[in-house]
């Protein structure tokens, strides 16, 4: 038998995927693993337990769909922007927005509980945040939806107080700060933005660009760009003619020949030297506009230009920012079209071609029509479309004017609506179809653009595709991706190391419902669809969805196998079906299902990542994600933050000393089991109930830090270990280790194939922390098998950092 003692130095490989089983003599192969969850991994090499989340609010309308953007003026004006049905709100300093607040002078104890706050100003619906009440405590940090307002009071809505302490005095309401939007549910992952200064450009193809300003934390405003020379179509080519009833002002404009529709109001138009905007519809000949230019003349003309967007034509679905000029792109009737502003003057499109910072509009020639997509300023002005990745190029060293245009295709891969993210000289994007990332960068050896796949050693990691992105430069320079699924996937990019390591993080929080396999089950053949279902009343899932499911010790529902892993199909808000795969979720290709037995049959399902977003701040970028999840048997989707200082998810922190016992301010777990560290020591699990839990310290305890929130297991699973055999390959035969050895950095209570590790000697006296560990630990004995796996697991909330893995192997012959 060969004995070998085998060294992974490194994980800069990530996690890779299945289809790399067999090529263990590929060189990355030793230096990824076969699963990388709830783990990042350092630019170095190692790997560590991710950062647990901070709970900072609940969205507007959980049930409706929410998408998270930066805004950033520089690392101390920096927000998180929440994009919601026809409304914004705003995140700074890891809380939530709010209007100057309020002193409360009441709060009674009834059902519900009634505020009074003089002169208040607030209204039915309204979100308010309560802090620094003395007495009723359990009021004091959360935020309350409003009704029943009068001059002076309002009520909590579905608070009942009767159980609170009795207000004594003090505390402050504060409304939370929101402005109107007109982007609605469906348009939000659609919409692409470009900032510079406090002024953010958005856009989306079936609504009027609009313009977000700030002049400071609560006053932000939202407009339409208020263009006014162009962009316009091509000059007028037919013997109709325009004449106005005057040159300036309100004006009638007055054409030969049916040319208006009803949808042209908001629409520009120019002819006599002069432009205008049509403020009314009369008929197709007829319309008012106001002019921006006065008309030179009260003459009828042939040469006129209508205004290019417009809800006629459509508007922009694409937008950046390019030497000193505001790029659109993309509209419905010219999808293939860019239109670049003048050089300084970001809302003046009107062409021309004699001056250098003139603007300009050019039309992408290809074979098909390649419907742009997206738009990233990098070396060149990148242009992203459906079928094809194209520069805007001009000569070197001249900057970018009307007569040196240059547009030539460098890939055909195609993206997606995801915005590209520049990362040093590379573009990242996501392909067409959602389910690779690829990086489109120049390259001198061959002086062309090219766009390897991110994916390819891990083709599996994106799942049923990709939905949102972003990217933390520091500390360790990630970029984050949120699958359809709502897993949350990361990969550590720093290409001038070759590290490019994909891992996946499941955020704390599942829910399980459960049924009774025969009451609860309509059969195949009784249901009108000949498909089956199951009947949970208000269940909150979505068509799509991942559940496992369980027989509960019953007999397993027909159709289906107790433990496995389903996707589902909601007929409505009490009834689903079971799909084999995502896409068949989507299709509706349904299982035939029929009664099993017992009452306690159950689907699990786990808490989602809809959206993520990352900020600068002083020392690093700092992530925030949107997760859905059901808590109390209501649906709900958080604004969270990735916190070092935290290892658990939605968590709080505080403090706590023996004086202690009852910890509140925890009414977004309610009903849930929550892990608890208080200083570095592990304390019961227990259920939030009342927004609260109970913890018992020793008197004389002094204070401690707390944290409160839901568990996450951090996984590392090396590949099949290939060493040691000497009569060729150690795949597939029977092996050992004799020992293992992990080089650990700052951890504590870890298990390494299955074994938990001991980090408590007898140096440290009991009742003190345990200090975090740094060095090899090693566990012996661990048995044949033919795979030779190292599984090491993080279980609770403590810290872990994996710098190596070796041991002692011994492979049979």
């Amino acid at each position: 038998m060969a004995r070998v003692h085998p060294f992974q130095t490194n994980f800069t490989a990530g996690e890779l995927t299945p289809k790399l089983a067999g090529q263990v003599d590929f060189k990355k192969y030793n230096n990824g693993v076969e699963e990388m969850q709830n783990m990042t991994v350092f630019p170095q090499g190692g790997a560590t337990r991710r950062y647990g989340t901070r709970f900072v609010a609940e969205v507007k309308d959980s049930s409706k769909s929410t998408r998270i953007i930066p805004f950033e003026f520089n690392i101390t004006q920096s927000y998180i922007l929440e994009l919601g049905d026809q409304y914004i709100r705003f995140y700074k300093d890891n809380g939530q927005i709010t209007n100057a607040s309020k002193n409360i002078t009441g709060i009674t104890q009834a059902n519900p509980a009634v505020v009074t706050v003089s002169s208040h100003g607030y209204s039915n619906g309204d979100d308010v945040w309560i802090n620094g009440v003395v007495g009723m405590t359990q009021v004091n940090g959360r935020r309350f939806r409003i009704a029943n307002t009068t001059t002076n009071t309002f009520e909590l809505q579905g608070v009942n107080s009767t159980g609170y302490t009795a207000y004594a005095s003090a505390g402050t309401a504060a409304d939370v700060f929101e402005i109107a939007s007109p982007f609605t549910e469906s348009q939000l992952y659609e919409i692409a933005f470009t900032q510079s200064a406090d002024v953010m450009y958005l856009v989306h193809e079936d609504v009027a660009p609009r313009k977000l300003s700030r002049t400071g934390h609560t006053s932000w405003t939202m407009t339409e760009v208020d263009f006014k020379r162009g962009p316009y179509l091509d000059q007028n080519t037919t013997s109709t003619t325009m004449t106005p009833s005057g040159t300036s002002g309100s004006v009638t404009i007055t054409a030969s020949s049916s040319t208006f529709v009803a949808t042209d109001v908001g629409r520009l138009i120019k002819f006599n030297s002069g432009h205008a905007k049509i403020t009314n519809f009369s008929s197709a000949t007829q319309v008012t506009a106001t002019t921006t230019d006065n008309f030179s003349g009260t003459g009828g003309t042939a040469d006129w230009s209508l205004g290019t967007f417009t809800s006629t034509k459509g508007f922009p679905k694409s937008v950046s920012f390019f030497e000193q000029r505001l790029i659109f792109a993309g509209t419905t009737t010219f999808p293939q079209t860019i239109f670049a502003s003048e050089s300084g003057l970001y809302e003046e499109f009107d062409v021309g071609s004699s001056n250098a910072a003139d603007a300009f509009i050019y039309t992408i020639a290809a074979n098909k029509v390649n419907v742009i997509r997206w738009l990233a300023p990098a070396r060149d002005l990148i242009v992203g479309t459906v079928g094809g990745e194209f520069k805007v190029g001009r000569p070197t060293g001249e900057p970018l004017k009307p007569d040196n245009v240059q547009i030539t295709q460098q890939t055909t891969y195609g993206g997606y609506t995801t915005q590209p993210i520049q990362i040093g000289n590379a573009v990242l994007f996501v392909q067409r179809q959602q389910k690779k990332i690829r990086e489109f960068a120049y390259r001198f050896e061959s002086d062309a653009y090219l766009a390897p796949d991110m994916t390819l050693l891990a083709e599996h990691i994106t799942g049923k595709g990709i939905v949102d992105v972003d990217y933390a430069q520091e500390p360790d320079s990630i970029y984050w991706a949120v699958r359809k699924d709502g897993a949350l996937l990361g990969m550590t990019y720093q290409r001038e190391e070759d590290v490019i390591a994909w891992h996946r993080h499941i955020i704390g929080g599942s829910f399980t419902l459960t049924f009774n396999g025969a009451s609860n089950v309509t059969d195949s053949t009784t249901d009108s669809n000949n498909n089956g279902f199951v009947n949970i009343s208000g269940h909150g899932l979505s068509t799509g969805d991942k559940v496992t499911y369980s027989a509960g010790g019953g007999t397993k529902i027909q159709g289906l196998v107790d433990g496995k892993e389903y996707f589902v199909f909601v007929k409505d808000a009490n009834n689903f079906e079971f799909a084999s795969t995502y896409e068949q979720a989507i299709d509706r290709t349904i299982i035939q299902i029929a009664d099993g037995v017992g009452a306690n049959h159950s689907v699990k399902a786990q808490a989602q990542v809809k959206s993520v977003s990352t900020i600068s701040e002083a020392s690093e970028n700092q992530t925030y994600i949107v997760v859905r999840r059901r808590i109390n048997g209501n649906i709900v989707q958080y604004v969270e933050y990735l916190d070092d200082l935290l290892r658990i998810d939605s968590g709080l922190a505080g403090t706590v000393n023996g004086s202690s016992s009852s910890i509140t301010g925890l009414d977004h777990l309610e009903g849930e089991e929550v892990q608890i560290l208080i200083g570095d020591a592990v304390y019961p699990n227990q259920t939030v109930t009342n927004g609260a839990i109970s913890v018992n310290l020793t008197a004389t305890s002094g204070f401690k830090s707390i944290e409160i929130g839901l568990a996450y297991i951090s996984k590392i699973k090396t590949m099949r270990i290939e060493a040691g055999s000497q009569a060729g390959t150690a795949q597939a035969r029977k092996k050992r280790y004799n020992e293992v050895v992990v080089r650990l950095h700052k951890t504590i209570g870890i298990k390494i194939n299955g074994d938990q590790l001991p980090f408590r000697t007898s140096s440290t006296p009991m009742g003190q922390n345990i200090p975090e560990f740094t060095g090899d630990k090693r566990v012996t004995n661990l048995g044949w098998d033919r795979d030779g796996q190292i599984e090491i697991l993080q279980e609770q909330p403590l810290p872990m950092t994996v710098l190596g893995i070796t041991g002692t192997l011994v492979t049979s012959d």
